[in-house]
């Protein structure tokens, strides 16, 4: 007969390892490589904190010894828990404000120590574990700890939701607001299951299933849904309606054109013509797409903003990786394509 402390494991570990094999598919879809990364640490770490479950449960007491080794895996549990909440909750900001408040790497060094002490100062509470009768296994004994670890999940989720309210009643762009609503679904799922689980564990004294780790693997699934579905970056080749225009740049294929300007105009002009004379553009500019296509008449011809502001075809500045890596797969799919670049 399979016991509850077994099968309570198999919940956590499987779970967590789909949240985190989910969380590896799509970190290369996210702009903001960063939080991609942040995303994949925190289900690393929520995979850890369901492996240390297991390991806490399925050990064995010495009630004459000090059971130093169930402790350390009941602080390791705690530990990991913390960080894998912490850092979830440091995605959904990096995703959203990462471009504007986050980009700085003391912000990002500031952050991650204070989830790293947060995260010790939960641990060190941890100083009594217990077997618990009905095939349970070993449990973390310790009120203060359970509490600890409860108010500050609450806390960094809570700040998660803010951030992601802050976006959709900011934000006006349809794409991210979608992801923003998707993405405070999972943390309203996953806030939930986290809310009554917690309830369950201090005030009843109870031993529910560890569906918590199943409403965390259903959070990751929704914000990968939000990525994939909701694409920041759409920048296939357009054809502009033919237009017959007299030639004014000679543009040969294969060139590269350098232009000084105080204002830049000419490079839009060339870009212009070139796409109603038939060729396929993308545009990279400072400023605002609608002034492009409004000032030159390209209606289609995909356009990347460089902003540090979230939104569809958005890219910040500070990241030319994501830039090249645009370009290049644009020119890849479209070789003769005219690209111009202000900025």
């Amino acid at each position: 007969m399979v016991e509850a402390s077994q099968w309570y494991s198999l919940i956590s570990v499987g779970s967590s390892s789909l949240a985190l094999l989910v969380a590896a598919y799509v970190v290369r879809k996210i702009p903001n490589r960063r939080a991609g990364d942040t995303f994949v640490v925190a289900m690393v770490f929520f995979v850890l904190a369901g492996t240390f479950a297991y390991l806490l449960r399925t050990s064995t007491l010495d009630y004459y010894g000090s059971n130093s080794g169930p402790l350390a895996i009941a602080r390791l549990f705690y530990f990991f828990h913390m960080l894998a909440v912490g850092f979830t909750a440091s995605f959904i900001g990096q995703y959203f404000l990462g471009f504007e408040i986050m980009r700085r790497r003391l912000v990002n060094l500031f952050l991650q120590v204070s989830l790293l002490v947060v995260a010790i100062g939960v641990t060190v509470q941890v100083t009594t574990v217990g077997n618990q009768y009905g095939g349970i296994g070993v449990v973390i004994e310790d009120g203060w700890a359970r509490g600890s670890l409860a108010l500050f999940a609450t806390l960094f989720m809570s700040t998660a939701l803010a951030v992601l309210i802050r976006t959709l009643i900011r934000n006006k762009d349809p794409i991210v607001r979608k992801q923003a609503i998707l993405m405070t679904a999972g943390v309203a799922i996953h806030g939930t299951g986290a809310e009554s689980y917690a309830y369950l564990r201090i005030f009843t004294e109870t031993y529910p299933p560890p569906y918590l780790t199943i409403t965390a693997f259903t959070m990751a699934a929704f914000f990968v849904v939000a990525v994939l579905r909701y694409r920041m970056f759409v920048v296939t080749p357009q054809k502009e309606e033919p237009v017959g225009v007299p030639r004014r740049f000679a543009l040969k294929p294969g060139h590269g054109y350098a232009i000084r300007e105080r204002r830049p105009r000419l490079v839009f002009l060339a870009a212009a013509e070139a796409v109603r004379l038939g060729s396929l553009g993308l545009v990279i500019t400072r400023r605002t797409p609608t002034e492009v296509r409004d000032d030159y008449d390209i209606p289609t011809t995909p356009i990347l903003w460089l902003t540090s502001a979230v939104g569809q075809n958005r890219v910040p500045p500070t990241n030319p990786e994501l830039l090249e890596r645009l370009v290049r797969e644009f020119v890849a799919s479209q070789p003769k394509a005219v690209v111009a670049l202000e900025g």
